[in-house]
């Protein structure tokens, strides 16, 4: 068994696995549990973690103390099997050291700047361990190449490519590989270390999961596999014990990238675990990433069941199970799951690859509209997105990709609108019908064709409120009521008892109400009944007909508002607001003319108001996320160019641009009252300009480090005159070499004139310093691993900041220097490895606006602004 802890904290009893990773647990108001950070400082708790013999290091916080022969103390070390009391003022607890860990040579020793903490497990590749990178003080996953492929050199090379690899690529949803080495004979590479263990340990301790967690868990693996399609990668080993738990429980994917390395160990051309083999995994000229999607099906079965899809005595029997046997449903599985869940693990476990779903991005998509369907999956929390950020590329990722196209609404919208309209429409096309029909009839004068016109009005609206006069009628021909009318069947034998006539009232109200109901006036035809009830009328209706006629219009009515709702819900997805609202004040219209019953509507067709009212504020919000979206692209497709080149004029008209074509939105606003800052910019340049004309100024070329003069500012970069053999000559070197920050301060301090206002030179040194930081930070969002952008802008954008001024600056100058800072404390935290700090920084910079918000991001965030 492994090792855990069994924990006792007064009523309550559980178990805390322990994965090799450090687990922390809180107590408070009588409870324990586990969670993914440390307690702070106000709350009790402990930490615990396996050492290099096997025992349990046990460590306090808080109010929280353990119990050892009646002393009190902060930490203990517990051997397997050993327990310890402990208390705070909420309790006593009891904590038993359970399982044994595996003894193994590596734990405790030191490998390659990694000290071996623990064993977390073992797959065909190697063991991966717990360990501390001593260099950098953090804890790593450390996987370590098994003894028996580390004396093949081929298996060695392989190894160390696709771990290489591997750690090229970033994701939130893939397991980051930090570093390749090497001690001796042993090869490993270093990983992030993820602490919730894999969903296979948690199956194991917890049992299935919640078809909701099952769903997200695929959808975050589906995320990671998209990533791998686009880079033409086929992972070959999808399954739960692959698959690891962040402690905000999303999921991440391990092993991308060691398919090859895989295959060689285990001697398969395909590689992979049979329960988790397509079909055509068996031909390894087959295997494309149509495969890994099927294994997500049989991973996602896992999940939901516990169980694998097919048994088999021997992985030859499994194959063949994949190739040649249906898979069981859920419920033949004994689990109650929504259709949609259903419909999902069908598609993925179709045999064909090409019936299967068309990519991991599809399966992504797929999976969010199921979440989204039924219940919207709770958001990321902050700590949460701090785990993903991995040295901030998910984070900027986000920020700068390419906006998702908004979806084309789906053609069951305009199918749901036509056919609530068209049920409508017939509705009242039969209520007209039969109030025809039924006036036609007792319009006959001959009563063997009345009778005859009224039952063929029956067949064609039995059941109709007119029915009961048609019936009534019908009879009392039949009875020889001395109208000349033939005898009925069976002549002759006793004659039934003749029923009493429909009151002429009543059949005046009947056509009435019949009436009034084609025309769609339904608070009309209420009224009449109504009014009809009323003493003094007339002669009064009787009971059963005053119900019946009541029932009509009530109905009537529902069945208005059933359509009114469906329609209304169609015309509403497909962005058809005016209509939606037409066709509900339509129907208000036509209920008010019944102020009594219609307070029993009015509830409707208020949230239907309601729901116009919400569709409106989205497509508000819409709008306003698509113009600054729009006021980015245009600021982000000039100014960098235009400050790269020297030219703040450039950049200024191109803002101006920018902001003549969001029109009166408040990012238009925010830009007008902005432009100051470039305004000042492009006079300090101007100022430069100035002065070169009197002559050339001297100044440090940064290639050479000597001294030159420089003659002009031009498109392509400054002419210097230099001393080339004791000769002086001309030369232009390209802006890009001007623009690293310790170069680009020295050329601003040594050419700007003294006479130059310091609001406009510190408006000068800002703009082009963004100009280089946006560059940076883009890169910094690839999040290639072991980019040194975020060090690069740490140390950067501090000798480009310009320095406290004496007077104060003016407002859209002071502002910019301020998200100047803040992205300066962002890139010194990131690259610091605070990706706490880094990210709430990154949040107050993108809630703002300024030049550079707009030349980082899309405008997600809003940028402060109220639209």
């Amino acid at each position: 068994m492994k090792p855990r802890i069994r924990w006792q904290f007064e009523d309550e009893e559980g178990v805390l696995p322990l994965r090799g990773g450090r687990l922390w647990a809180v107590c408070a108001d009588g409870l324990l549990d586990s969670l993914g950070r440390p307690p702070t400082a106000s709350e009790d708790g402990f930490s615990a973690a396996l050492d290099d013999q096997g025992r349990i290091a046990l460590a306090a916080s808080g109010r929280l103390r353990f119990e050892v022969d009646g002393r009190r103390g902060r930490r203990v070390l517990l051997p397997p099997g050993g327990a310890v009391g402990f208390r705070n003022p909420d309790g006593a607890g009891r904590l038993v050291a359970e399982g044994t860990a595996a003894a193994d040579p590596l734990v405790g020793t030191e490998l390659g700047g990694y000290r071996i903490l623990g064993r977390l497990g073992h797959g065909a590749v190697g063991v991966v361990y717990r360990a501390l990178q001593t260099s950098l003080d953090r804890e790593v996953a450390l996987k370590v190449l098994n003894e028996e492929a580390s004396r093949d050199p081929e298996k060695v090379a392989s190894f160390r490519r696709e771990a290489i690899a591997a750690g090229r690529l970033s994701h939130p949803n893939l397991v980051q590989v930090h570093d390749v080495g090497d001690d001796g004979d042993r090869h490993f590479f270093s990983m992030e270390l993820v602490p919730g263990g894999t969903l296979e340990d948690r199956l194991r301790e917890q049992g299935p999961l919640a078809w909701r967690d099952a769903v997200a868990a695929i959808r975050d693996a589906a995320l990671a596999l998209a990533f791998a399609e686009e880079h033409h990668l086929v992972h070959r080993d999808v399954k739960p014990e692959n698959l690891m738990v962040t402690a905000s429980g999303h999921v991440k994917l391990a092993d991308l990238g060691l398919a090859a390395t895989r295959g060689m160990i285990e001697g398969e051309g395909a590689g992979g675990t049979p329960h988790f083999m397509a079909p055509e995994s068996v031909h390894p000229e087959g295997i494309g990433p149509a495969a890994d999607l099927y294994s997500l099906g049989c991973t996602l079965f896992r999940l939901l069941t516990g169980d694998t899809v097919f048994h088999g005595d021997t992985v030859r029997d499994i194959l063949r199970a994949h190739r040649e046997l249906e898979p069981p449903t859920l419920r033949e599985a004994g689990v109650e799951a929504p259709r949609e869940v259903q419909e999902l693990l069908s598609a993925l476990l179709r045999k064909d690859p090409a019936d299967r779903p068309d990519s991991a991005a599809a399966v992504a998509a797929w999976c969010d509209r199921i979440l989204s369907h039924r219940r919207q999956r709770r958001g990321l929390g902050l700590a949460a997105a701090v785990l993903v950020l991995g040295g901030g590329g998910f984070l900027l990722w986000r920020a700068l990709s390419p906006p998702p196209p908004a979806p084309a609404p789906a053609p069951a919208i305009a199918a749901d609108r036509t056919a609530a309209s068209e049920r409508l429409e017939a509705q009242r096309a039969a209520e007209k019908a039969a109030q025809e029909a039924f006036a036609a009839a007792m319009a006959e004068t001959d009563p063997a064709r009345r009778a005859e016109a009224l039952r063929a009005f029956l067949d064609a609206h039995a059941g109709h409120t007119l029915a009961t006069a048609a019936r009534a009628e019908i009879a009392r021909i039949e009875a020889g009521a001395g109208d000349g009318a033939p005898p009925p069947d069976g002549a002759g034998a006793a004659s039934p008892p003749e029923p009493p006539p429909v009151p002429p009232e009543v059949v005046r109200v009947q056509q009435e109400v019949a009436a009034l109901l084609a025309e769609g006036r339904i608070g009309a035809a209420w009224t009449a009944v109504e009014a009809a009830a009323e003493p003094g009328a007339g002669p009064p209706l009787p009971p059963a007909d005053l119900a019946a006629l009541r029932a009509r219009v009530q109905t009537a009515a529902e069945e208005t508002l059933a359509n009114l709702e469906a329609e209304h819900a169609a015309l509403l997805g497909a962005g058809d607001l005016a209509a939606a609202a037409a066709r509900r004040t339509a129907v208000a219209e036509a209920l008010s003319d019944a102020p009594a019953a219609a307070a029993a509507w009015k509830p409707r067709l208020e949230t239907l108001a309601a729901a116009e009212a919400e569709a409106r504020a989205r497509a508000a919000r819409r709008a306003a996320a698509a113009t600054r979206a729009a006021f980015a692209a245009a600021v982000q497709e000039r100014i960098p160019v235009a400050l790269r080149r020297f030219d703040p004029a450039a950049a200024l008209a191109a803002w101006d641009e920018a902001a003549a074509g969001a029109a009166d939105s408040e990012p238009a606003a925010a830009a007008r009252a902005h432009r100051d800052l470039l305004a000042r910019a492009a006079a300090a340049a101007a100022a430069l300009r100035a002065r070169l004309e009197r002559g050339p100024i001297p100044v440090v070329e940064p290639i050479d480090g000597k001294r030159a003069d420089l003659l002009a500012l031009e498109p392509d970069g400054p002419r210097l005159q230099v001393q080339v053999r004791g000769e002086r000559v001309e030369r232009r070197d390209p802006w890009a070499t001007w623009f690293e920050p310790a170069v680009l301060a020295g050329f601003l301090d040594q050419t700007l004139p003294k006479e130059t206002d310091p609001a406009d030179a510190a408006a000068l040194r800002l703009v082009l310093a963004e100009a280089w930081a946006a560059d940076l930070f883009r890169r910094l969002a690839a999040g290639a691993p072991g980019d040194p952008a975020a060090r690069e802008l740490a140390d950067g954008l501090p000798r480009l900041l310009p320095p406290p001024a004496a007077e104060p600056l003016p407002p859209a100058v002071a502002r910019e220097r301020e998200l100047l800072a803040g992205l300066a404390d962002f890139a010194a935290a990131l690259a610091a490895g605070d990706d706490y700090s880094a990210l709430l920084r990154l949040d107050d910079l993108l809630d703002r606006f300024g030049l550079l918000t707009t030349l980082i991001s899309r405008g997600e965030a809003g940028w402060g602004l109220s639209e």
